[in-house]
């Protein structure tokens, strides 16, 4: 994990036939993580809109009460 590092689970007691090896095995992104992706590959935002997002409050990287 991009935080706490690697960690050991349980497992699902059973399997899912039909879905074979398509359960996601990685954990889930944190809040914010993927901000730059999606917003500047998938929506063309430009760095400069991206920052501006960051500076108002819009888009952030942690909850606003920590």
């Amino acid at each position: 994990h991009i935080y706490t590092g690697k960690a050991r689970y349980p497992g699902l007691p059973f399997n899912y036939s039909l879905l074979g090896s398509q359960l996601p095995t990685t954990p889930p992104p944190v809040l914010g993580q993927n901000n730059d992706q999606i917003l500047g590959g998938e929506l063309h935002l430009s760095e400069q809109e991206i920052r501006e997002l960051r500076d108002k409050a819009i888009i952030g990287e942690r909850p606003i009460f920590m």
